[in-house]
């Protein structure tokens, strides 16, 4: 895109501490899962600028490809239930939640996945002796997880709580 100049910004830091790890909560097919150990989501989007030849520096159209997310998390391996997910090809919702302080102050990231595909489930002896169960995933595009005014699809909803009044962006 061509430059343009502008001011400098300012400093402006905020008061939100950190989220601690304990805080996280995952739920799968609604059942909340006091068993996970790790989570990894990585969302991806191929974003493209058009060159065109129409005499402008700046780019025809920049082109945003689909949206796709992946994972792998980790559970304690107290049932099959996390493995019949796998095996029975179910595609769970699954969430991970990530929420600090009530009320009017309260912060956080839910990170949602109303079609959730388990790719592959294995057990495994973990480093503590006991077992553990490993999925990968990727989230599947549906309808729930697309955009509020409805329309569209989207692997994952990401909602954002950042203790500000609604129309507040600075």
């Amino acid at each position: 895109m061509p430059s343009a100049v502008v001011a400098n910004p300012v400093p402006a830091f905020s008061s939100a501490l950190p989220v601690g790890a304990w805080r996280a909560a995952a739920t799968v097919a609604g059942t909340l899962l006091p068993t996970l150990i790790t989570a990894e989501i990585v969302i991806k989007r191929v974003v493209n600028a058009v060159q065109t030849q129409d005499g402008t520096q700046g780019p025809y159209r920049v082109f945003a490809g689909a949206l796709s997310v992946s994972g792998k998390a980790t559970f304690v391996m107290e049932d099959d239930a996390q493995i019949l997910n796998y095996q029975q090809n179910t595609q769970p919702p699954v969430s991970f939640a990530f929420t600090q302080g009530a009320g009017a102050s309260q912060t956080g990231l839910t990170l949602q996945m109303s079609k959730c595909n388990y790719l592959t489930g294995k057990p495994l002896m973990g480093s503590n002796e006991m077992f553990e169960v490993e999925i990968t995933f990727d989230g599947l595009a549906n309808v729930t997880d697309a955009t509020t005014s409805g329309g569209g699809y989207s692997p994952i909803k990401a909602t954002l709580l950042n203790a500000k009044p609604t129309g507040t962006y600075v």
